[in-house]
């Protein structure tokens, strides 16, 4: 379920918009900045385990829905925040791309062929990478935390900090005095003969990365390289001769035929394909690595979990569409209008939202600026007597709300309860 901030009359992509295959399977509803500053809104905070924004810093706090304010109303809250320099320094409020925070961080300089400009890895790095796995890997880190203690948290993530937080090898090698700031004079920057791309003969292009001797030797079998290559590979001086023998001999052959003499060795060859071409390869094809989804071609979701597969994604919808019937089942107010569709709620589904969440009550030292010290053990114990004390809010929350049963919670509470 995904939640967007919206203006009144901001245009939407259609539905089916391939820009808009990241938000596959959501059901995106939007609130307008009217909306967010009435008071009712905030009790979306009170039943959500996450929420995430992708505003410049401050913009929440301004909409009055900044992590201080939230994390006081739900203690269990985790507040994700992405953004692409980071919620402070001198750039913190300024726009930028994946093609900025690459190069800021040093990793789009070595980047290309020798005596070019870089070239940007499309947004594959900062935004994909950066922007996207570090605060999911961010966020599910903190939802498993509050295991340990009963206290959410605020995830701050930077598009810029993910891309320098993968140079660490990089800079290992940098460190021992084997990488040059000089573009494609490296190892696996190109530079090597052995780690490149090479055209064949119908124009199409092979990537060719045998690193290790064995693979080297492999790719000297099967191709008819002469073998006493590996003696002098790895003498830099020797690169350019080198380089120039595997042109010549890619060359003879088109990029197909080459796949043929090098399919199922540990060679290292592989063709460089379109992404159309990716789509129809046998190895995809018998993985079921894509999937159409309303006519539209796209990866399947990655990765694979054996007890729980992850489901064929649904089209993407525009924003907005599904906020009546999530709101709805919140007994939220739309429009000036409650709705109160399946509102009946039971004890059961009470102690549940106490479970789910909240606030200031498990601890006064839960904060955004603070520490918390309430133990897993004594947030257990504080639960039973929050209940009734929570009941008359959890009549909001509709009992189909909820998936989990109240007894087997209350069986977990009374065995942490009794641990000494």
């Amino acid at each position: 379920m995904e939640l967007r901030l919206v203006d009144a009359f901001d245009r939407e992509v259609p539905t089916g918009e391939i820009g808009e295959l990241i938000i596959r399977s959501a059901r995106p509803w939007a609130l307008t900045r009217e909306y967010v500053n009435n008071p009712q809104a905030t009790a979306l905070v009170d039943v959500a385990y996450v929420l995430i924004e992708g505003f410049r810093p401050g913009v929440m706090e301004r909409l009055g829905v900044g992590p201080e304010a939230c994390l006081a109303q739900n203690g269990r809250l985790i507040y994700g925040r992405m953004t692409g320099w980071g919620q402070e320094g001198p750039l913190s409020a300024t726009a930028g791309h994946d093609i900025n925070y690459l190069a800021l961080s040093g990793m789009l300089h070595p980047m290309g062929r020798a005596g070019q400009p870089p070239s940007p890895p499309l947004t594959l790095v900062a935004d994909q990478n950066g922007g996207s796995m570090f605060p999911i890997f961010g966020v599910l880190s903190a939802l498993y935390e509050p295991s340990v203690t009963v206290c959410g948290q605020v995830v701050d993530a930077a598009m810029i900090d993910g891309v320098s937080a993968m140079t660490g090898s990089l800079r290992g090698v940098m460190a021992t005095g084997d990488w040059t700031d000089a573009r494609a004079a490296n190892l696996i920057d190109g530079g090597a003969p052995f780690y490149g791309i090479y055209e064949t003969s119908d124009g199409k292009f092979l990537s060719v990365g045998h690193i290790e001797p064995q693979f080297f030797a492999e790719l000297a079998n099967k191709a008819g390289l002469e073998s006493d290559l590996l003696a002098t590979r790895d003498q830099r001086e020797d690169w350019p001769a080198q380089r120039a023998s595997y042109a010549l001999l890619f060359k003879t052959r088109t990029r197909d035929a080459w796949e043929a003499v090098f399919d199922g060795s540990d060679a290292c060859v592989t063709p460089v394909l379109t992404p159309t071409e990716a789509t129809e390869h046998p190895h995809a094809v018998q993985r079921n690595a894509f999937v159409e989804v309303s006519g539209i071609v796209q990866a399947a979701p990655a990765p694979r979990f054996s007890r729980t597969p992850s489901k064929i994604p649904t089209s993407p919808v525009q924003a907005g569409a599904n906020t009546e019937e999530v709101l709805g089942a919140l007994t939220l107010q739309v429009g000036g209008k409650t709705t109160t569709e399946n509102s009946e709620t039971s004890e059961a589904t009470a102690k549940m939202n106490v479970m789910q969440g909240t606030g200031s009550q498990l601890s006064a030292s839960c904060g955004p600026s603070s520490k918390c010290n309430v133990s897993a053990e004594t947030g257990a114990r504080m639960m039973p007597a929050m209940v009734s004390a929570k009941l008359e809010r959890a009549e909001r929350v509709p009992q189909r709300f909820f998936q989990a049963s109240w007894s087997s919670i209350a069986a977990s509470i009374e065995a942490l309860a009794d641990k000494p």
